[in-house]
């Protein structure tokens, strides 16, 4: 692989390579104009939230933000995701993974589908930036083939890791075998959810901001005896979830008042 982090997948081999090895990047969403415009958003939505994206808004943003909604239906992101989970799709959650240099805010390395509590592990992550990510700047590490089997995880809690468990996955070499995943502002990569991937603290070369999507294929529920929620994005439901609807403004007050009920039903069928 490139010294860069770029991965140059040829025409028409997207899908296969994705099986092949969990993960598939880059994928061209936005131009330089929405790019643009997304900041700008982005920056307006700090702002209304004392600098930060509250926490528990970052589970399923899209649902109160209709711009965030409006990506995660974009034929540029499902198209792709089609192509390698099916036609029929749901968005499961969505949120944005921020970092700064010199903040020391990490991501450990995990699979995510060990604490989606999901019946079969058949989602993936579309983790679209904002501005550019890099190894300078702590940009995503993934194992290459590490999708194939589910390995135990150990919760280590610390005050710099992004994630709200501390997941750390029981794989020595997991960051040792890792490769970067850079990206262009406007591009995306895709990694399956039983990928093993992370990232590190950023060093410098300006502020990181992306935001991930999870889908999953729709005939996939939670296991437990409680039914979780999921947005149709693509083809039929299979009733394997609760269908979501779309934000009213942003940030609508009744919106919001729906998500604190519909974020504490979240937290007892994942993690």
């Amino acid at each position: 692989m490139p010294a860069s982090g770029k991965h140059d997948i040829p025409a028409g081999t997207m899908p296969e390579f994705y099986r092949e090895n969990g993960y598939a990047a880059p994928h061209p969403v936005l131009d330089a104009r929405e790019v643009e415009t997304a900041l700008a958003d982005f920056a307006a939505l700090e702002a209304r939230s004392h600098g930060r994206i509250k926490p528990l808004w970052n589970l399923k943003i899209h649902l109160l933000v209709p711009w965030i909604w409006d990506l995660v239906h974009d034929e540029r992101i499902v198209g792709p995701v089609r192509a390698v989970l099916g036609d029929n799709l749901l968005c499961w959650g969505a949120g944005f993974f921020v970092k700064s240099p010199g903040d020391q805010q990490f991501v450990s390395m995990h699979q995510d589908v060990y604490y989606w509590n999901l019946t079969e592990p058949k989602g993936l992550t579309a983790w679209l930036a904002l501005t550019p990510s890099h190894p300078e700047n702590g940009c995503l590490e993934v194992v290459p083939g590490s999708h194939m089997s589910l390995l135990p995880h150990t919760n280590r809690r610390q005050s710099d890791n992004m994630l709200p468990a501390g997941e750390h996955v029981a794989r020595s070499d997991a960051q040792a075998s890792s490769v970067p995943i850079a990206l262009n502002a406007g591009e995306m990569s895709l990694h399956h959810c039983q990928l093993i991937h992370g990232s590190q603290p950023a060093k410098g070369g300006g502020r990181r901001i992306g935001l991930t999507i999870r889908y999953i294929d729709a005939a996939v529920a939670q296991t437990g005896p409680q039914k979780g929620s999921a947005t149709l994005v693509s083809g039929l439901d299979r009733g394997t979830f609760d269908l979501e609807h779309g934000p009213r403004g942003l940030l609508d007050p009744d919106d919001i008042r729906a998500y604190t009920e519909l974020s504490r039903r979240f937290f007892k069928v994942a993690f």
